[in-house]
C-alpha cells in the first residue's frame, strides 16, 4: 500500500506532466497561426470595412465596384528560345528516348 508522501509524489508529477503537454500544445497552437500569412488576416478586415462603408454611405449597390480584369502579356526575354528553337532542340535530344515527359511527340518524325 502506498504511503502518503508517496501517492502525493505521484500527483504532483501527473500534475507537472500534464501542464508541459498543455503548455507545448498552446506552443504549438501559437506557432501555427504565426505561419500563417499575413495576407489572410488583411482579407478579412479588408473585407469588414467595405462592409461598413457600404452600410454606412446608404447606397449597397453602388459601394461595391466591379474589378476588371487585367491583360498581362509576357515578354520574352532575348535569351528565351522560340517555339521552333525549342521544337528542333527537342527532336534533337529526344532521339531514342522514351515517349514521355517533355519527349512526348518527339521522338519520332
Amino acid at each position: 500500500m502506498p504511503t502518503t508522501a508517496q501517492k502525493y509524489a505521484t500527483n504532483v508529477a501527473t500534475h507537472a506532466r500534464r501542464s508541459s503537454i498543455k503548455a507545448l500544445f498552446a506552443l504549438c497552437f501559437i506557432v501555427s497561426l504565426s505561419a500563417l500569412p499575413s495576407s489572410a488576416f488583411a482579407a478579412s478586415k479588408k473585407s469588414q470595412s467595405s462592409d461598413t462603408t457600404a452600410t454606412t454611405s446608404g447606397n449597397t449597390g453602388t459601394a461595391s465596384k466591379k474589378k476588371h480584369s487585367v491583360r498581362i502579356t509576357h515578354q520574352r526575354s532575348p535569351s528565351e528560345e522560340t517555339t521552333a528553337e525549342r521544337d528542333r532542340r527537342l527532336y534533337r535530344e529526344c532521339r531514342g528516348m522514351p515517349n514521355a515527359g517533355a519527349c512526348l511527340g518527339y521522338t519520332g518524325r
